[in-house]
């Protein structure tokens, strides 16, 4: 017989699953918006177009797509600036 924190344990990795799931469908999503052309931006210059791309995932994805953003580079520059530094001065001092 299964006990109550069993349950719990099971209902929270069939729920972990379920945004893994939706996160990956929100990526492809995504990567299809980011890829296919935008009506009336075909005949336009490369800038133009770039910014029409911009403003139309911004309206699209709002601040779900500033966070993804500012998240990225919070995580790239720690990991560049702060740890890997920090474990080499380790290595030399330590």
């Amino acid at each position: 017989m299964s006990s109550p924190s069993d349950d719990a344990i099971a209902v929270a990795v069939k729920d972990k699953s379920g945004i893994l799931k939706r996160l990956r469908s929100l990526f492809g999503q995504f990567k299809r918006d980011l890829r296919e052309p935008l009506p009336g931006l075909e005949d336009k210059s490369l800038p133009v177009r770039i910014g029409g791309r911009f403003r139309y995932l911004l309206k699209k994805y709002g601040l779900k797509l500033v966070a993804a953003v500012i998240l990225y580079y919070l995580v790239r520059d720690t990991l560049l600036y702060i740890v890997i530094p920090y474990l080499i001065a380790r290595q030399f001092f330590g």
